[in-house]
């Protein structure tokens, strides 16, 4: 339980300073100040969409306390539909070992809907926050178990030049979620890196 409420006051801490100090950021260029916080627009070009496609793998923590931590790795698929609010489709596996009790074997298939901070601020102004749903399939000894999943997430894609004319078509990143599951599936913390491909 204490090893709960730390991720979640851990996350809550990285929303609260990401949130405060992208309120608090005002640039001033010539034309007057400039505010971080985007207004809500259509995307109408392939530019503002921004499709990309990624593969993220990293570290998860089942809070169970009778398993060991283990490796999560996937795939996502994401768009812009609205600026400078983001969809992405995220499949991901593990394999958690336990002393005490069967393996589990853990795919979950999540909706995230992401608001992408923008701005002057480095590392922040490639951030984002946001939710996601999804069904959480778990298989222990040959039975599987089918549940909900809810997770908050934050995390950011920082760009890098592979050409001194293709600046932004590979980003690499990191994003913590904490994972909250139905039932009495256990709950999980991921820290994962992010490489994707912006089309």
């Amino acid at each position: 339980m204490l090893k709960q409420i730390t991720t979640i006051a851990s996350l809550s801490g990285l929303l609260a300073l990401s949130v405060s100090g992208i309120l608090s950021n005002a640039a001033t260029s010539d034309s007057g100040t400039s505010r971080v916080i985007t207004e809500p627009k259509r995307s109408e070009t392939k530019g503002e969409f921004k499709p990309h496609i990624g593969i993220v793998a990293g570290f998860n923590d089942l809070a169970s306390g009778q398993r060991d931590n283990t490796v999560e790795y996937g795939i996502n698929t994401g768009f812009q539909p609205v600026i400078p609010f983001g969809l992405v489709f995220e499949l991901t596996h593990l394999t958690s070992p336990s002393d005490r009790q069967e393996d589990l074997e853990r795919t979950k298939a999540m909706a995230y809907a992401n608001y992408n901070f923008g701005g002057n601020i480095p590392v922040i102004k490639h951030s984002y926050v946001g939710a996601g749903v999804g069904p959480v399939f778990d298989e222990v000894d040959g039975r599987w178990d089918i549940e909900p999943g809810l997770a908050p997430i934050a995390g950011f894609d920082i760009p890098i030049a592979t050409s001194s004319t293709d600046q932004t078509r590979y980003t690499l990143g990191a994003n913590a979620n904490y994972l909250f599951v139905g039932g009495s599936n256990p709950d999980s913390f991921a820290l994962n890196g992010q490489m994707k491909y912006w089309f």
